[in-house]
């Protein structure tokens, strides 16, 4: 199927977000989360410029999200068919790992990833002088209540790396308080200065928020907030049928809906293109099927809608 819908999508070069999320579960199988509460651990990678899944894993609640990133984005980049390529990644800090490092240099492909604030990185921050810091400005040049800098840092056997760092006051500073006064946000990255700036970078690399909108699509339109058994390995496959219906609504909205509905969720879909009230009938020697309450615009859309379905899976 990723084959089939990448073959038809626009582009050859991809964006690729990896997140993982949880699913509380009250199930005695379930293990417990890094969050405090039992359930599962999946993670899932998406094509941001198609909202397509490109892979997942179900997990099991006690798996750290940092578990096994490398072979996931194996999975992912070959389950690409040929002549499509990932250009970019963007992840958490659950990629902050050597190996993920070296493997995307390796590949050419360019990445942004949370840093880790571990003694080594704090040592780095601490290395850059009072007059590099300057005021951070949003995609629309108005000052924020952040800085900005960067600098370089390695990680076990990587060579050095470029970091892109934002400060600002600590909000909520205790009577122990013994770092500088000030929060931190890290961005480890291998993009030059002459191809993103430091601000460029954070823009970017903000991006990768919409796998927040993959994650609440999932779970309310299509229901893997809930897990409906006591049995991991069911539950897996629960999941895996749920991708499968989100990639469907993907497949659908993109090949054969009018273009208004490229971005649109799978709720709104059911309300506008799903959920319409009509009946069927014989009539003629024809079966008819009799809709209520539609516009030419979309009557004619439904028919383009059989049309190309015919054309692409009759092979007429």
């Amino acid at each position: 199927m990723h084959k089939k819908f990448l073959k038809g999508a626009s582009g050859k070069s991809h964006t690729l977000d990896i997140d993982a999320f949880s699913i509380f579960a009250n199930k005695d199988s379930a293990q417990m989360t890094y969050k405090g509460e039992k359930g599962y651990m999946p993670i899932v990678g998406h094509l941001s410029e198609l909202d397509w899944c490109i892979g997942y894993e179900f997990r099991e609640g006690n798996v750290s999200p940092n578990s096994r990133i490398l072979p996931f984005i194996e999975t992912c980049l070959a389950n690409l068919p040929k002549g499509h390529r990932i250009k970019h990644v963007r992840m958490d800090g659950a990629g902050y790992q050597a190996e993920v490092f070296n493997f995307l240099d390796k590949g050419n492909i360019k990445f942004t990833i949370t840093g880790c604030k571990n003694t080594d990185m704090m040592r780095e921050i601490r290395l850059i002088g009072k007059a590099d810091w300057r005021p951070f400005k949003d995609k629309n040049g108005f000052t924020t209540n952040r800085e900005i800098a960067e600098g370089f840092a390695q990680m076990g056997e990587t060579d050095y790396f470029r970091i892109v760092i934002q400060r600002w006051a600590n909000p909520s500073p205790d009577l122990f308080e013994t770092s500088d006064g000030y929060c931190y946000h890290v961005i480890c990255t291998n993009y030059a200065e002459k191809e993103k700036s430091s601000e460029e970078i954070v823009y970017w690399h903000n991006g990768r928020a919409a796998s927040e909108l993959y994650h609440r699509e999932l779970k309310t339109g299509f229901n893997l907030h809930y897990l409906p058994c006591d049995h991991t390995g069911a539950n897996s496959l629960w999941f895996a049928l749920g991708i499968l219906a989100y990639n469907i609504h993907i497949f659908t909205r993109t090949f054969f809906l009018p273009h208004k509905c490229s971005r649109m969720g799978i709720q709104r879909l059911r309300f506008e293109w799903i959920q319409l009230a009509g009946k069927v009938v014989s009539h003629a020697r024809q079966i008819q099927l009799k809709l209520s309450g539609i516009s030419d615009d979309m009557l004619a859309a439904i028919h383009r809608f059989r049309e190309r379905s015919r054309r692409m899976f009759c092979n007429v």
